[in-house]
């Protein structure tokens, strides 16, 4: 747990899915869970502390559309982060979603683009959800 950012249960992180999943499918954008969330959602025992989503790195303008007011992210970012940008929405639960424009790693020392269309779909509590590149998440939560 990370200072204002309770951990996330399965029941309020499947709220804030289906609601991320309806506003921005009405928007037309592909969207994709990263972080631990993906992680929880493939079955990990993780207790997510915010929710992270992957957009193309044009989306910004239709995302802030979407969901309201974005702001920019403060804080250092890991190393290996190589993303085009980096936002931040409160969903209206309290509910700190990261947003993650045109995301890309270095792992390995090489680059990893993440685009949402790199997507497997997993099926969670009754929902599809896309998660973003597995394999990538899975190597920086234990580098």
């Amino acid at each position: 747990m990370s200072g204002d950012r309770p951990e996330i249960d399965d029941h309020v992180l499947a709220q804030v899915l289906d609601d991320l999943d309806d506003r921005l499918g009405r928007a037309g954008i592909a969207w994709c869970l990263g972080g631990s969330g993906s992680r929880r959602v493939r079955g990990a025992a993780v207790v997510p502390a915010d929710v992270d989503i992957v957009v193309a790195v044009d989306a910004r303008p239709a995302l802030a559309v979407a969901l309201g007011p974005l702001t920019g992210a403060a804080g250092p970012r890991p190393t290996a982060w190589r993303s085009a940008w980096l936002a931040r929405w409160r969903h209206p639960g309290g509910v700190m979603v990261e947003c993650i424009g045109g995301a890309a790693v270095e792992v390995d020392g090489r680059r990893e683009d993440l685009p949402p269309s790199r997507a497997v779909v997993v099926a969670w509590r009754g929902r599809d959800v896309p998660v973003s590149a597995p394999d990538v998440w899975d190597r920086l939560a234990t580098a």
